[in-house]
């Protein structure tokens, strides 16, 4: 694609290259690009470049991804947890991150 002017981007433009992404079903990704997209855009209207977003609604324009849950661990059955942790095979600095990551309830994103 030839290179553009950042004011000169058009919603049909940006969905134009979007589409693969969306057939492929790839939804949290477009999600991540199109937020990322917006914080471009909104640097370049602070800055002057631009005087409006024009791709402020686009994201309305794609399907949400659906979240999953992740898999909970009932409190009662933490001590065999911590015993099969503690007797598996992994290193000593894997074992003190699971526990660390278990004692201030940190969850991945």
């Amino acid at each position: 694609m030839a290179k553009i002017g950042i004011s000169k981007i058009t919603p049909k433009m940006v969905v134009k290259l979007l589409e693969p992404l969306k057939a492929s079903g790839s939804l949290e990704t477009l999600k991540k690009l199109m937020c990322s997209v917006n914080q471009i855009m909104l640097r370049a209207k602070i800055e002057g470049v631009i005087t409006h977003n024009p791709l402020i609604d686009l994201t309305k324009a794609y399907q949400s991804p659906q979240t999953k849950n992740h898999l909970t661990t009932a409190p009662q059955e933490l001590p065999a947890l911590m015993c099969n942790v503690i007797n598996s095979n992994i290193t000593k600095v894997t074992r003190c991150l699971f526990e660390w990551q278990l004692r201030t309830l940190t969850r991945p994103e």
